[in-house]
This record gives C-alpha cells, sequence and structure tokens, in this order.
C-alpha cells in the first residue's frame, strides 16, 4: 500500500516536472524541404516589390502637348494690308477686276507656321484672260510696298508663298515662290526677270 502511494507520488513529480520543462525549453519549428524553394522564391519576390515601392517616386509622367503654332500671325492685317497695297498696285496697272479672296497659313497642326498661302479672284476687263504674271508681280510689289508692316504679321518660319489665281475664263493657276526669294526681290538683290525665272507653276 505504502509502495503504491510512493510510486503514485513519484508519478506526479515526473508530470509537474515535464510540465515545467515543455514551458520553459523552446520548440524549435522545422521546414518540411520540399517547401524551401517556395519561400525563398516568396522572399526574392517580397524584396522586389519593397523595392519598386521604394523607387516609384522618382518616376514621373510628363504629358505630352499639342502642337500649337509658337508664332500666330495676325491673318486679318496681313489680308487688309495686302488687299489694299494690290488693289492701289493694279488699278494703275493694266484693267482687270483684282481682290484678295483669302489669306491663309500652313500647314494646319504643325509646330510652326512654313507657307503662306494668297487667293486671288481676277477678272480681266472686255472679257479678257487675267494676265498671271502681271498679278504675282503685282502681289510681290504689293508685299514690297508695304513689307515693314507685313514683316511684322509673317512669321519669320515662312518659306513658301503660294499665290492661287480665280480666272473665270483660264481657271484657276497656282504658282509657288520660295519666300527668301521673294525678301531678295523686294530687297532689290535680284532683278525682275531672274524672279520671273524663279516662279514655279503648280497649276
Amino acid at each position: 500500500m505504502k509502495k503504491a502511494s510512493a510510486l503514485s507520488i513519484i508519478f506526479l513529480l515526473f508530470l509537474f516536472l515535464a510540465a515545467c520543462i515543455d514551458k520553459t525549453i523552446p520548440v524549435q519549428a522545422t521546414v518540411n524541404p520540399s517547401a524551401q524553394p517556395l519561400l525563398d522564391t516568396m522572399a526574392v519576390i517580397a524584396k522586389t516589390v519593397e523595392g519598386i515601392a521604394g523607387s516609384a517616386t522618382a518616376y514621373s509622367f510628363t504629358p505630352t502637348a499639342t502642337n500649337i503654332p509658337t508664332n500666330t500671325p495676325d491673318v486679318g492685317e496681313v489680308n487688309k494690308t495686302i488687299s489694299n497695297a494690290i488693289n492701289d498696285q493694279l488699278i494703275s496697272t493694266f484693267g482687270a477686276n483684282i481682290t484678295v479672296e483669302d489669306v491663309k497659313f500652313g500647314p494646319i497642326g504643325a509646330q510652326e507656321y512654313t507657307n503662306l498661302y494668297i487667293e486671288i479672284n481676277c477678272a480681266g476687263d472686255n472679257n479678257a484672260a487675267c494676265p498671271t504674271t502681271h498679278v504675282i508681280i503685282a502681289v510681290v510689289d504689293a508685299c514690297k510696298q508695304k513689307k515693314k508692316k507685313l514683316l511684322e504679321n509673317i512669321p519669320s518660319t515662312t518659306h513658301v508663298l503660294t499665290i492661287t489665281i480665280f480666272d473665270p475664263i483660264t481657271g484657276p493657276k497656282v504658282v509657288e515662290i520660295n519666300w527668301s526669294d521673294v525678301l531678295a526681290y523686294i530687297d532689290g538683290e535680284i532683278p525682275g526677270q531672274d524672279f520671273n525665272n524663279l516662279i514655279r507653276y503648280v497649276q
């Protein structure tokens, strides 16, 4: 009887000590070797995401601006100046009904205007055809007459002058002249005959 009681007491002490040891000695977790590659991959992804998040503020987005000409001319002023000068010039040159139909700059949508377009209605007296060459020279002479005023409103990036002449007898005619040649003629650097050879008949 006493022996049984002693054994019981020893067994209880053993359980008590076992419980104390379980609480004081840390247990190390073990990782299944087959799962280690997955854990390594997740660690690399975590570091990559952290690096991207840390450097995200170093980048900025700049939207592309719509092309807007930086040299917008006063079209109305150019039209009025050329119209007045041409009318004064042509009335005294030959008998014809001359009017400036339109003045435009282009090309549309470009960063800078490079073309000056002048459209003219011309009807010769007595049902005669409009003398194209005379009209062209008259337009250029009108530019010469109002050079200072025009150059204030015509962009310095202008390269080509295109003149369209609407003639009810012969139909429309289109010519092109390099704007640099126009300026050279105005300044007296190119004589009249040589200037005529620089006119390109497009239509």
